[in-house]
């Protein structure tokens, strides 16, 4: 049964509140519950009710949702007029207030602001601290195949994928199409080596394959599998531009905006004062 909030929720909210709905804002929006100042709309219940929820679940959904709306007003209630440090949390509440319209605002000068990065600045940026990004873990390129124990033409793929020249690439796809389990083609681009020793029985260490040649073949009790190394990069190594740009975008964005907002909040104090917004006592400046 699809659930129907609109006969659902006034017969559990009777049980819940009796008479709350003769409550009518001055928004007009129709009551609920009533806790004091507090109040919960019929529309706010209806929302956390999804749609094609049966009529039983959605009815304990409310339930639940009102009790602990009523609950948390309840006690916030009792708390604001039995805490003993209202003061402090007042002052405590304002303080945040503030900061967090500072941040906001200070988010929306940015994004209308602040000039756009540039491909070029990316790159600058990475060529003259590229130390700053050591890679944790090796990387690869290559291409790596997998298919079923005793497929046909398994020599001749072997072959293949020792030379892995273009022509070569070209079978390996058309192979793969046929007869793969699976087949990745990553040459074009960096890949985390633990990743690919998810897919595969690879030694622990990118050495123990790159170190005597860039192919490397093993098999399990169903599978071969089929790895050309055409480039790697080991961990503690600066990482390639390529794999690293988008985090090197991210850096260098939050070093100018960083900067950005340093120069902006400066230059509105030296404003303030210069233009007397800023007033100093006689010992103080």
């Amino acid at each position: 049964m699809r659930c129907r909030c609109s006969l659902i929720l006034p017969a559990v909210l009777l049980c819940l509140s009796a008479g709350c709905s003769k409550f009518v804002p001055d928004s007009g929006r129709d009551a609920a519950v009533t806790v004091g100042s507090d109040v919960l709309y019929r529309d706010e219940i209806a929302a956390v009710v999804p749609e094609g929820t049966a009529a039983d679940d959605s009815a304990a959904m409310v339930r639940d949702y009102v009790r602990r709306w009523a609950t948390d007003a309840i006690l916030y209630d009792k708390a604001r007029r039995n805490i003993k440090n209202s003061v402090e949390i007042d002052d405590m509440v304002e303080r945040y207030r503030r900061s967090l319209t500072i941040y906001h605002y200070l988010q929306d000068f940015v994004a209308e602001r602040m000039p756009d990065i540039t491909d070029s600045e990316v790159e600058e940026f990475y060529r003259a601290d590229s130390a700053r990004f050591v890679l944790k873990d090796d990387i690869v390129r290559g291409v790596m195949i997998a298919v079923p124990l005793g497929v046909a033409g398994l020599d001749e793929l072997g072959s293949r994928m020792r030379r892995l020249g273009s022509e070569d690439i070209e079978y390996i796809e058309k192979f793969s199409y046929k007869s793969a389990v699976s087949y990745d083609y990553f040459v074009d681009r960096w890949v985390n080596y633990t990743t690919l020793r998810k897919k595969m029985p690879l030694p622990e260490k990118i050495s123990d394959i790159t170190g005597r040649t860039p192919f490397y073949e093993v098999r399990d009790s169903s599978s071969v599998y089929l790895i050309h190394i055409s480039d790697y990069r080991l961990s503690g190594t600066v990482a390639p531009f390529a794999y690293i740009s988008a985090k090197v975008r991210e850096v260098l964005y939050n070093k100018k905006k960083k900067d950005f907002i340093i120069e902006f909040e400066r230059s509105l104090y030296d404003d303030a004062v210069e233009s007397g917004e800023v007033k100093f006592g006689h010992d103080v400046r």
